[in-house]
């Protein structure tokens, strides 16, 4: 609670900034053509209830059929100047995966040479602040080029779970895991002719407010936009890539997510 209070006024602080002197609200619903790849451990519960678990080497996430893209309805709203500001942003996953092969190592109740598909899903919130520290105004064939650097930081508040289902009797290992980190951040963008780019780059150097999701975590993405004339409308393309490390454990079994997600943005933005 003491982080999201700290952020909270940082947020509140920020609205006396000359980002927002006369701000720009944009909407931005996208579609994140996205995969799962990494792997996933579940410790094997002790006979009869009782007992130490076993734990069991990790296994890739293609062995459960994952690796293929998929594409879900993500939305982002950002107040500001148009490159700094606020940003809030919904990003949601759901991948089913195919059949998949014979585990090398057990898995919760699974034993090794079982074969399981695993559907992937998570809900994320990410609310950011970003403020422009250096701006450097030039040309490019004649006409205005803007340069633009700005830093900040990132609250991330994720849902996942990973839903295994073993081929032959159905039977489900679930492993659920949600938390709440801090990132710093950085965004360099360039704007010409109603076309910019931008990058930003988040790092979460182990700081974890809560929950099961901890770890040096990065997150990138990479994005090209162009703003129709005499409308207020912007079409983007974009790229992300993240990482995610969790673990908690659950009737005394540990469960535990390396995770890497990559993806194409394809989306539009409407100003008012």
């Amino acid at each position: 609670m003491r982080a999201l209070s700290t952020l909270a006024l940082l947020l509140a602080a920020a609205c006396s900034s000359t980002t927002f002197a006369e701000p720009r609200f944009q909407l931005s619903p996208y579609v994140a053509v996205h995969r799962l790849t990494g792997d996933a451990s579940a410790a094997t519960p002790g006979s009869g209830g009782g007992g130490a678990a076993t734990n069991n080497a990790a296994q890739p996430l293609s062995a459960f059929g994952q690796g293929d893209r998929d594409q879900d309805l993500c939305y982002r709203f950002d107040v500001g100047d148009g490159f700094a500001g606020v940003r809030v942003d919904w990003y949601r996953l759901g991948i089913a995966g195919d059949p998949g092969s014979p585990l090398d190592d057990g898995y919760g109740a699974y034993a090794a040479g079982d074969e399981a598909s695993m559907r992937a899903a998570m809900d994320e919130w990410r609310l950011g602040y970003v403020e422009t520290f250096a701006t450097k105004r030039t040309k490019l064939w004649d006409r205005p080029l803007a340069l633009h650097a700005g830093a900040g930081g990132v609250f991330a508040s994720r849902d996942l779970s990973l839903t295994a289902r073993r081929s032959g009797d159905g039977l489900v290992e679930r492993s659920s895991f949600d938390g709440e980190n801090l990132y710093a951040a950085l965004r360099l963008g360039a704007r010409w002719q109603g076309v910019s780019l931008d990058a930003e780059y988040a790092l979460c150097p182990d700081v974890a407010v809560a929950g099961d999701v901890d770890g040096w975590l990065h997150d990138l993405e990479l994005r090209a936009a162009w703003a129709m004339p005499y409308v207020d409308v912007t079409l983007f393309a974009g790229w992300r890539l993240a990482t995610l490390e969790a673990a908690t454990t659950s009737a005394g079994a540990r469960r535990t997510a390396d995770l890497q997600l990559d993806g194409w943005l394809l989306g539009v933005s409407v100003s008012f």
